[in-house]
C-alpha cells in the first residue's frame, strides 16, 4: 500500500545519514529550540509585568492578578464549575466526588443560602 502522506516519502532516517549531517541537523535544532525558549521566556516576562500593573476595581487599586482572581471567585460562587475546579487545584484541595456524602444537610442549607445571598449582590 502506498504511503498517502507525501512528506513521509522524503524523510531520511539518521541511520542513513553521515556523521557530519547529523551533527550540522543536531545544532540547527539546538538553535531553533534555544530560540523558542527565549520567546518563551520574552512573553512570560511581559505578562508578569502585565498582570503586576496596577487597576482601579471594585473601588479600590489592586493588580490586574488579583482582579481576575476575585472573578474567578465571582464565577465560582455563581456555580461556574471550571472556576471552583480551579480554584480547587490552585489552593491544593481535590474536590472529592463521593455518593455517600456525610455532608450535614442544615449546614448545606447554610451554605446555599449564603451563595444566594452573594449572588443577588
Amino acid at each position: 500500500m502506498a504511503n498517502m502522506n507525501p512528506k513521509i516519502e522524503n524523510l531520511k532516517s539518521n541511520l542513513d545519514r553521515t556523521p557530519i549531517e547529523r551533527q550540522l541537523l543536531a545544532s540547527k535544532a539546538g538553535m531553533a529550540s534555544g530560540k523558542a525558549r527565549k520567546e518563551r521566556k520574552q512573553m512570560k516576562d511581559i505578562l508578569q509585568v502585565l498582570l503586576d500593573l496596577e487597576i482601579k476595581e471594585y473601588g479600590h487599586i489592586i493588580t490586574a492578578k488579583e482582579a481576575m482572581l476575585l472573578s474567578v471567585v465571582k464565577n465560582a460562587i455563581e456555580g461556574d464549575l471550571k472556576a471552583i475546579e480551579f480554584i480547587q487545584s490552585t489552593i491544593g484541595e481535590k474536590p472529592i466526588y463521593n455518593s455517600n456524602s456525610t455532608a450535614d444537610p442544615q449546614r448545606v442549607a447554610e451554605v446555599q443560602e449564603i451563595i444566594n445571598e452573594l449572588i443577588r449582590d
